[in-house]
């Protein structure tokens, strides 16, 4: 297990032990809350079976569901022969078929946003209710389910259905839950949590002298990191990040354009690989970036970055299509078939402001297949003709 899985599982089986959800109050002076939403999603699973590694089982159910969804979307907004090759394409990418066997959240939160946004597409009350629910539920894992959210408003304003009464429920449907839970910790803790607090933490680690697009936690655990003297046991969750983010923001405030080159930075590492949930085939020596980086040898890690890259060539191959397919249909962006890229959009937008991993372009994955389906159901149209 990676250390993100490690602290879904001790704060899972934690709050089992105490009776309670998460966060409990004996996790008020943590150093953040991660996932709310997968670690009380983890607790009953824990509780009936004794081991949250039936998750996994879960995991594999759900990935299935976001294939079938991919599915569906390429029909709903272009054609049956779209959503088939769509499918087929999802399917190939292999960080996609190894996705359920990471203890993580990113399954989770994009079956609860993906299945929120296509029950949205049905535009009537019990659907938007069920939608707004369901974001709801997403935002506790991931905040970034408000793109998903946002891409469902401008389709109710492109089918020009009801557009206001249908934007209305979904934000109440997603509002009120929040709102309640909010107010349920606000009496349990003395604040509102209602998602992860790692945006301080997160920010603070890209708004700094030597700040790099990529994670640097040691600003943190060293004694001279300038986020460590607020690790004391004195602070609560809420409390360091509130201090971290007003550290952050106050120098993005004295370096907008370092800050600005560091978020387009990460677009790249964002999308420059896709092995983030694929296993090591080959020996340590060769297929371990770790083991790579603690040998010292820079043949072994340009060797085990290129057998790594390798596992990436559907990826890549995807990618470059989705890009042909964009330049190639670009006056359709604006049409009902452009809608799914403001999800793209906004939630690059939204992952490049904090340091990048290049897991966090999973997400996205079902948007650029079902445009590069696009592109080759069109080009095998044209071949038959």
């Amino acid at each position: 297990m990676g250390p993100d899985a490690l602290g879904y599982t001790r704060h899972a089986i934690q709050c089992y032990n105490e009776g309670t959800f998460y966060p409990s109050i004996n996790n008020l002076h943590d150093v953040y809350v991660q996932a709310p939403g997968l670690v009380n999603f983890l607790i009953p699973i824990y509780a009936v079976f004794g081991d949250v590694r039936i998750f996994l089982f879960l995991n594999i159910i759900m990935n299935i569901a976001i294939l079938l969804e991919t599915v569906y979307l390429g029909e709903k907004f272009f054609n049956k022969t779209v959503g088939y090759i769509a499918g087929v394409c999802y399917a190939i990418i292999l960080a996609n078929i190894f996705a359920p066997v990471v203890l993580g959240s990113e399954i989770l939160y994009l079956f609860l946003a993906l299945t929120g946004f296509v029950i949205s597409l049905k535009a009537k009350p019990i659907p938007l209710i069920s939608a707004g629910i369901l974001y709801a539920v997403a935002y506790t894992v991931r905040p970034l389910v408000l793109a998903f959210l946002v891409a469902s408003i401008v389709y109710y304003i492109y089918v020009k259905r009801k557009w206001l009464r249908n934007s209305l429920i979904t934000i109440a449907c997603f509002a009120i839950p929040l709102i309640a839970l909010g107010e349920i910790n606000q009496q349990r803790l003395g604040t509102p949590i209602v998602s992860s607090t790692t945006g301080g933490y997160n920010l603070l680690m890209t708004a700094y002298d030597k700040a790099t697009p990529l994670p640097e936690h040691s600003i943190f655990y060293k004694s001279d990191g300038i986020g460590h003297p607020y690790l004391s046991s004195k602070y609560t969750f809420a409390e360091r990040d509130s201090i971290w983010m007003s550290m952050a923001v106050s120098w993005i405030k004295e370096h907008p354009f370092r800050y600005l080159v560091l978020c387009g930075e990460r677009v790249f590492i964002m999308w420059n690989k896709d092995v983030w949930s694929v296993p090591n085939f080959l020996p340590d020596h060769l297929d371990n970036p770790t083991y790579a980086i603690a040998s010292g040898s820079k043949t072994r890690m340009i060797v085990c970055q290129a057998i790594r890259m390798c596992y990436s060539i559907v990826y890549y191959v995807v990618c470059v299509l989705f890009l042909i397919s964009i330049v190639k249909y670009r006056k359709e962006i604006l049409s009902g078939k452009g809608i799914m890229l403001l999800i793209l959009l906004l939630g690059i937008g939204g992952t490049c402001l904090f340091p990048m991993e290049h897991r966090y372009h999973y997400p996205y994955m079902f948007i650029l297949c079902i445009w590069v389906a696009y592109y080759i159901s069109n080009r095998l149209e044209k071949g038959n003709k």
